[in-house]
C-alpha cells in the first residue's frame, strides 16, 4: 500500500485498549498509517510514552479491571475531553 492510497481507516477515530505493546501496539501503527486519529491506552505509562514518541498517537493510561472499572473509566474519556480528539 502506498501513502497515498485511500483505506478504511482514513478520517476516522479509533480507541485501542492494549495500544503499548504487541498485538495492540501494531494496530495503532497500522490504523494511525492508515489514516485515522487514534488514541491508544495501556495500563503501561511507559510502553504508551515509547508508542507516543514513536508514532505522534494520543496516549492514555487505563486502568485494568476490573470490568466496571474500565467500562467508566471509557465513559469519561469521550473524544471531546482527550487533547486532539475534540
Amino acid at each position: 500500500m502506498t501513502e497515498a492510497e485511500p483505506t478504511a481507516s482514513a478520517g476516522r477515530r479509533a480507541i485501542l485498549t492494549g495500544g503499548a505493546s504487541g498485538i495492540g501496539a501494531a494496530l495503532v501503527r497500522r490504523l494511525r498509517d492508515g489514516g485515522a486519529d487514534v488514541l491508544a491506552a495501556d495500563v503501561d505509562g511507559a510502553a504508551l510514552a515509547a508508542i507516543a514518541e514513536a508514532t505522534g498517537v494520543t496516549t492514555a493510561v487505563a486502568p485494568s479491571s476490573p470490568r466496571r472499572q474500565l467500562r467508566d473509566w471509557c465513559r469519561g474519556h469521550r473524544f471531546s475531553a482527550i487533547p486532539g480528539f475534540g
